[in-house]
């Protein structure tokens, strides 16, 4: 080999790379019991790593020769101090998080994996990110494509992760609902390294909007809830960290597995929302919210009332008159909207007067009757939170 050849920047990044895979072994060795300890081992190995950067006579010796090696190793050094990408799941890249992400990912998926993660990370100028937002009470038999970047899919169909894993046992210690399914949205972040003390500080609040896309889901039965979201970096990204946000939910029905026509209606229809005035989507809103809520309620009364404001708010949202006009008015709209004949424009006409009575019953006596006209009323509110009503 020429001394042209030894001085080339591959040569000297292959010398520095077998440098770090030696000292990497070497540690992976001293520090095994460390390593090995899933309760404890990472506050084990950063106690060892803080004797190593302040008392380096007195610490393991193969943590001192890595920390060397670190700083020698441009890849490396360039990374210290920096924010790879500005997303919420990016946190500042120090030599202690450095140093876990080697150890650790050498333990788990060997040393060399480790140089291809470095190798990767070296040529990306844009990073992958994933946002997940965990869905409680919606059973899907497949993926359901929304767009180009997002996609509905069952939870198990999320990789596993550190996150997914902390998210999953967190939601059981609350005593969460349990996910049944995601949103998933795949994207890219351009590759900043940012500097710690730099104006462009990290961008921690990016997170995905997605309360308008959950609303839609109960149209298509059941009440879904989103229970966690969070963004994830890919493994070859030093830096990331478990961030996550979870939701209380106190009332979730059984999930409910969702029909055919449900995955292939569902992302036209939410299609259709977002191209709504912004007038008609808050009226949406308030009828979905509703909807969910009457999915979620046990007491008959409850559930009649929060019908009927759904009812009322598509379909007598400029309505001032008296109760008997309302009502009529209420049910001639709902049918001339709904039925595709006339039979079905008279059942409709009649079930939802009976609802507007239900709900202005439980409003003003605060009962209801346990049946109607032969009818379980438990039925007969399940019968108008169908799709063909709300």
């Amino acid at each position: 080999m020429t001394s042209a050849e030894r001085s080339s920047p591959s040569h000297t990044r292959s010398s520095c790379f077998r440098k770090l895979a030696t000292s990497i072994n070497a540690v992976l060795v001293s520090q095994r019991e460390a390593l090995g300890d899933r309760a404890f081992g990472a506050l084990r190995l950063f106690k060892a790593l803080a004797q190593a950067e302040t008392n380096a006579d007195h610490a393991d010796p193969a943590l001192v020769e890595l920390l060397q090696v670190i700083q020698q190793t441009p890849a490396l050094r360039g990374l210290l101090g920096k924010y790879c990408v500005r997303a919420n799941a990016s946190g500042l890249i120090d030599m202690s998080t450095l140093v876990g992400w080697l150890l650790f990912k050498a333990n788990l998926d060997g040393t060399q994996s480790v140089l291809h993660a470095l190798t990767r990370l070296g040529r990306a100028r844009k990073i992958p990110l994933k946002h997940v937002v965990a869905i409680g009470a919606l059973v899907l038999k497949h993926p359901v494509r929304i767009d180009s970047t997002a996609k509905l899919v069952p939870w198990e169909q999320i990789s596993s992760s550190e996150t997914k894993a902390v998210v999953q046992e967190t939601l059981w210690e609350t005593q969460n609902p349990y996910p049944t399914a995601a949103l998933l949205r795949e994207t890219t972040a351009p590759r900043s390294d940012v500097l710690s003390d730099s104006a462009e500080s990290p961008l921690f609040s990016a997170t995905w909007d997605v309360r308008d896309l959950v609303r839609c889901l109960c149209l298509f039965g059941g009440a879904p809830h989103a229970v966690a979201q969070w963004t994830e970096l890919p493994t070859w990204v030093p830096g990331s960290r478990v961030r996550f946000q979870y939701s209380i939910v106190s009332k979730v029905p059984p999930p409910l597995e969702w029909s055919a026509e449900a995955h292939k209606h569902f992302a036209p229809f939410y299609k259709r929302f977002l191209k709504l005035p912004d007038a008609q989507k808050e009226k949406f809103r308030i009828a979905l919210d509703r909807l969910r809520n009457a999915n979620s309620r046990n007491p008959n009364e409850d559930r009649a009332i929060d019908l009927g404001i759904a009812l009322e708010t598509l379909f007598l949202s400029d309505e001032r008159g008296a109760t008997g006009e309302l009502r009529f008015n209420l049910a001639t709209r709902a049918a001339r909207f709904l039925g595709k004949s006339s039979e079905e424009r008279k059942d409709i006409f009649d079930r939802v007067q009976r609802l507007y009575d239900l709900r202005s019953r439980a409003v003003h006596r605060g009962v209801v009757e346990a049946q109607i006209k032969g009818t379980q009323t438990a039925d007969f509110i399940s019968q108008g939170r169908c799709p063909e009503i709300c």
